[in-house]
């Protein structure tokens, strides 16, 4: 048994049983797909090394180890939204870190970016103020500018706030997944390390427009980070664009679907954007990223002893 929130717990030991501590205040997001039994402690229910039986007592035999919990905590980390210390079982993956800020600034960037013409302006003259129908700007030049918003402040700040929610249950999950050992769909790195050709053709890969060049990190590619289930949070949020099966970089299409990154897939299948055959829509070849390299995440979760790499 275990302390969850000042109470001793019998667990059931027909249940897989995940024990986090949330310092970040914001719930496990769609870890809850898994149907893991999960266990929300308070910081003193582990001890410096995590461990949450750490009264286990000389009953407990020597070969058998402790149980290690989750740590959930929020923190800046450079170049992505989220972070796990290591890939694997919670008993050798050090601090989960969300950076809710990038995630918020983000969801507003995506937001601002899809809302156009927020705000409406024609020029007037300086005796024709008292009529503005907004807020008069100037005079810029000599000249003065009623200014109105076409989309309502509150309308846009929802529109942030959900865009930001969804994200962050998805990132939520995607880095927990890290902590019991669930690795990503594919890794863009690897794939070009085990393939020179490919990547020397694309570091030289020309284009008039600089959002149709290769950008590591940001290009996705057949079998990588973006491949597989569109739906499973182990995929990273969508790139700037991606290598096609006839060799070209088109843009990232803009709609993954609205249920994309909410669950944990259950096998390496492409779907939706990702899905066979090959073929054209929109003037852009299809499947973006097609089957996984790994994928079936529901089965990668490890629990117990000391299992890295999600292996």
């Amino acid at each position: 048994g275990f302390f969850v929130n000042g109470f001793w717990t019998d667990t059931d030991p027909t249940y897989k049983d995940i024990f986090i501590y949330d310092e970040l205040g914001f719930g496990v997001g769609y870890f809850t797909d898994l149907g893991l039994s999960i266990h929300l402690i308070d910081q003193n229910e582990f001890d410096q090394e995590r461990y949450v039986n750490f009264n286990r007592g000389y009953g407990t035999l020597e070969s058998q180890d402790g149980q290690k919990g989750l740590h959930l905590r929020g923190g800046f980390v450079e170049g992505a939204l989220g972070q796990a210390e290591g890939l694997g079982c919670p008993n050798v993956v050090g601090l989960i870190t969300i950076d809710c800020l990038s995630i918020w600034n983000d969801a507003a960037s995506e937001v601002m970016g899809r809302t156009s013409q927020i705000y409406n302006w024609k020029e007037i003259n300086r005796e024709d103020i008292p009529q503005a129908e907004g807020t008069v700007v100037g005079p810029l030049g000599g000249t003065y500018y009623d200014v109105t918003i076409s989309t309502a402040p509150i309308e846009v700040n929802a529109a942030i706030e959900k865009t930001f929610l969804q994200v962050l249950q998805a990132t939520i999950a995607h880095e927990l997944g890290h902590g019991i050992n669930i690795p990503h769909h594919g890794q863009e790195s690897t794939i070009l390390k085990n393939n020179p050709e490919l990547r020397n053709y694309l570091e030289n890969y020309s284009s008039n427009d600089i959002a149709l060049l290769y950008w590591e990190g940001a290009t996705a590619l057949p079998g990588g980070i973006w491949s597989g289930d569109v739906r499973c949070v182990m995929r990273y949020t969508p790139p700037l664009n991606y290598l096609g099966w006839d060799n070209k970089i088109y843009l990232y299409p803009e709609d993954e679907g609205a249920a994309s990154r909410t669950i944990y897939c259950s096998s390496k299948e492409g779907t939706g954007i990702n899905s066979p055959p090959r073929r054209w829509e929109n003037g852009r070849p299809y499947p973006v990223a097609g089957e996984a390299t790994k994928g079936e995440c529901r089965k990668m979760v490890d629990l117990k002893g000391a299992h890295y790499g999600g292996n």
